[in-house]
């Protein structure tokens, strides 16, 4: 229940960010090229430190039947839910905040930048 309610959360944020554009809703952030230059080490430390973990489902499987099967779906369908929910959660903070003002907003509010857009948005509430 909790779950769907933090998905149900990010999605109405996402969906005021996109309602809500600084500059129209523009696709350079999801450009190929726009992860090198002086991104491209966070972006490489994001990537490893994405994998920590990855490996944890496979101790579960022991308790299940077939164990290769429904650990490696469930494991594929879990990377495949959460891209699909973050890739455009993060892509409508970007169009929200502007592609040219959005390193600076996110150095000077790197904890809260959702939230403080939400509450410009959506009121005081959030």
């Amino acid at each position: 229940m909790l779950l769907t309610v933090e998905i149900a959360v990010i999605l109405l944020f996402s969906v005021s960010n996109f309602a809500h554009p600084a500059d129209g809703l523009s696709f350079a952030s999801l450009s190929p090229t726009a992860l090198g230059g002086e991104a491209a080490g966070a972006v490489l430390a994001l990537a490893v430190i994405g994998f920590i973990g990855f490996e944890s489902p496979t101790v579960y499987g022991g308790g299940a039947r077939a164990p290769r099967r429904p650990v490696a779906r469930a494991t594929v369908a879990t990377i495949g839910i959460l891209a699909f929910i973050y890739i455009p959660s993060s892509w409508s903070i970007i169009t929200a905040v502007g592609d040219d003002q959005i390193v600076a907003a996110a150095s000077a509010n790197p904890s809260g930048l959702m939230f403080a857009l939400a509450g410009d948005q959506l009121g005081s509430a959030w």
